[in-house]
Parts: C-alpha cells; structure tokens; sequence
C-alpha cells in the first residue's frame, strides 16, 4: 500500500510538468507578417526597437536608391505599417549591418560603402524622421565593414568590424595585431591602430 502511494505522489508531482511541456510545445500565435522591399534584392540585418515603441530595420536594397545598393531604412509601428522608409548612398554598392538608437532619440547607422571608391565603413547620424544629420566614411586601402554600432556610456560611439584583405593574404587568413583599428568619431575622424 505504502508503495501505490508513493506512486501517486510521483505521477502527481510529475503532472504539473507534462501540462507545462505541452503549453510550451504549441507553436506562438502570428501576430502579422509582412514583406517589404521591391522587384529586386532587398534584405534586412538589423532591427531593434526604438523607445517610442516602433521598429527600425536596417539593411540594403537593390530595388531603390541611388546606386548598386544602398542602405535601405525602414521604421514600423506594432502592427508593421511603415512610419518611413529610406534609402541612402552613392552610385556605388552601399549597405547597413547595424543600427542603434542613441540616448537622445537619434539613430546611428553603420555599414560599407563602396561608392567612394573601395570599400570603407559607412556611418550616418538620422534623426527621428530619418534625416541625415551627417555621414562618414573612412578606411585604408583594404577594405572594411561596420558590423556593429554601440554607444559607450561616455557617448561614444564603439564600431566594430572587419578588414579584408587584411593587406596579409586571402580573407579566410585571421588579421595579425597590426590589422585591429579603432576609430573615434567627431570632427575629426581619428584612426588607432590597437
């Protein structure tokens, strides 16, 4: 008898469980879906939402803009309805790989920009609307990629990217200590190798 009881108690600890694995299990609800972009590629990597509750994406896109690609910025409500959408860039290929909203409400963008020769980092300064404030382009004669854009609890801006071909060999070599570079951001646009 000792031993049915125990039993019971275990299937009833373990019950608890199997209702919550089977709540977990079921698939979320679709809230929307949505597409947006032209007849040809146009592709997202970033989005992030913003402080007054809506969605800035950031990518490329070859179906609008000046050149090639250009960075290719929209910003969506909850429902997924476009507040608004931009393009910014040269002739050449141009795109974004990140952006940020920073502690005043502007957004920072960051990417590459081919339109200036070769390949360089790419940064914009928009305002809410999505006006450009300024941009910056800079590099070596390698190329280099803004992967990523944070603020620094100073303001500063912290970029981080890659550089190819690392003026050492092919791509896939890793970059030597002389091949990290930081970048400061103001009027004067300082490079630091680290």
């Amino acid at each position: 008898m000792r031993k049915l009881s125990r039993m019971w108690m275990c299937a009833l600890m373990f019950l608890p469980f199997m209702a919550i694995s089977h709540v977990l299990a079921e698939a979320p609800d679709t809230i929307w879906t949505r597409t947006y972009g032209g007849e040809s590629n146009d592709e997202a990597f970033k989005v992030i939402e913003t402080s007054d509750g809506f969605f800035v994406l950031a990518g490329y896109t070859e179906s609008f803009g000046a050149g090639e690609s250009d960075v290719y910025l929209l910003k969506l409500d909850s429902n997924g309805d476009d507040i608004w959408i931009k393009t910014y860039g040269g002739e050449g290929n141009d795109a974004a790989y990140s952006v940020m909203e920073t502690s005043d409400g502007y957004y920072v963008v960051a990417g590459y920009t081919k339109s200036a020769g070769g390949g360089n980092v790419y940064l914009l300064m928009l305002n809410p609307d999505g006006d450009t404030l300024w941009t910056k382009n800079f590099g070596s004669s390698d190329n280099e990629e803004a992967r990523q854009v944070i603020q620094a609890s100073n303001g500063d801006f912290v970029i981080i990217g890659r550089v190819f071909p690392c003026s050492m060999g092919p791509e896939h070599v890793l970059c030597q200590d002389q091949c990290k570079w930081r970048y400061t951001v103001d009027e004067v646009i300082r490079r630091k190798r680290l």
